[in-house]
């Protein structure tokens, strides 16, 4: 049985169709004068910062009781990404408090039974292949607008010790969309990422399986 830290995961964006990517660790502010932080602020700024993450709509959080203002203490939530109906856990957890007000993070795992290796793999298989074929900046860019939804597919249908790196290959062509730049898709972390979802998907850079033999004329 895995441990109760190994369930949660500090991915990079939203997971999931919608999702796909999480929030990674950073501070998001609420008033803890009383002691603890009410549920529905935690839910509403939990929401602000994974939309300002991920550049999407609030997604739907909900918590089930209050938030003590105390480093380390943390409350278990849900949330439900905009036109989806799967729910993924979430976590919020305190890691500082300053002047009464307590600063958290917030860890979105895996919902449950969304894992699919054999998607999951073939949507990498078709993302690589793509990828592969661009030879310029501008192809490469146009293969992400292209490919957006294989991508989101991609970090929705990740197993859960891969989700990570899927996560970062998501982000990554988040950035480099947002920027105009496929340079932020082509990453010493971005690479890594690809490699370690090849490795376990036993696939090459272009997409093709791993033992397929290289044919010369």
């Amino acid at each position: 049985m895995k441990s109760a830290h190994s369930r949660w995961f500090a991915t990079v964006g939203f997971l999931g169709m919608v999702l796909v990517g999480a929030l990674g660790p950073g501070s998001t502010p609420a008033g803890a004068a009383s002691g603890s932080v009410p549920a529905n602020v935690v839910e509403a700024q939990a929401a602000k910062a994974l939309a300002a993450e991920t550049g999407q709509k609030p997604p739907k959080v909900t918590c089930h009781g209050d938030l003590v203002a105390k480093v380390g203490a943390h409350i278990d939530c849900t949330l439900v990404p905009r036109g989806s109906k799967l729910v993924y856990p979430v976590r919020v957890t305190v890691n500082s408090v300053t002047n009464g007000t307590a600063h958290f993070v917030v860890q979105v795992g895996q919902a449950k039974g969304a894992a699919n290796l054999t998607k999951f793999c073939s949507d990498n298989a078709t993302l690589e292949q793509a990828t592969s074929t661009a030879t310029t900046s501008a192809e490469l860019l146009a293969v992400l607008t292209a490919d957006g939804s294989t991508i989101l597919n991609l970090q929705s249908t990740a197993p859960s010790k891969i989700v990570v790196s899927a996560g970062t290959i998501d982000h990554a062509a988040r950035v480099a969309l947002n920027s105009g730049n496929a340079r932020d898709f082509e990453t010493k972390a971005v690479l890594a990422a690809r490699e370690a979802v090849d490795e376990l998907c036993e696939q090459n850079l272009d997409g093709a399986p791993a033992n397929t033999p290289t044919i010369t004329g």
